[in-house]
């Protein structure tokens, strides 16, 4: 497996390029808060970045999103796309428990709106794929999360 880690330091984003054997998943956290004593909500986009074939895939390693005690957080929605392939359902799950209902991803990135559901320190979020058709590859999903500090 080959990573190479790219900053671009002007916009404080990061790019990550894995080209493994097998399909893997890497988590990105990408975004910037503002500067110090900001005090409206901020976005923030935590990246499962899957290579290869996903048919094969299920339930992919959850991330936890960390705050402190003064802080609170929102799911807000999940943006996904395929490489090439016709489609696969990626469910979202919070702490084991469906968040909405299947989300079918295709070629074409979207944005579906998760119902801004209110996040405590440290769930467990993850997503299971299902219902794979043509060869789906190349995943992104990312779900988006507004903090307020």
């Amino acid at each position: 497996m080959v990573v190479d880690v790219v900053e671009d330091s002007e916009a404080l984003a990061f790019d990550v390029i894995v080209t493994p054997a097998t399909p893997m998943a890497v988590d990105i956290f990408a975004g910037v808060p503002g500067p110090p004593g900001i005090t409206q909500p901020f976005r923030l986009g935590h990246t499962w970045g899957l290579v290869g074939d996903v048919t094969l895939l299920t339930t992919l390693p959850s991330i936890a999103i960390p705050f402190n005690g003064t802080q609170a957080a929102v799911l807000v929605g999940l943006r996904a796309k395929l490489a090439s392939g016709t489609s696969v359902g990626v469910q979202v799950q919070r702490n084991g428990v469906n968040v909405g209902s299947v989300i079918t991803v295709t070629t074409a990135a979207t944005t579906t709106p998760l119902g801004n559901l209110a996040l405590t320190a440290d769930d467990d979020l993850t997503i299971v794929l299902s219902a794979p058709v043509g060869v789906p590859t190349h995943l992104s999903a990312t779900l988006i999360v507004e903090h307020t500090p």
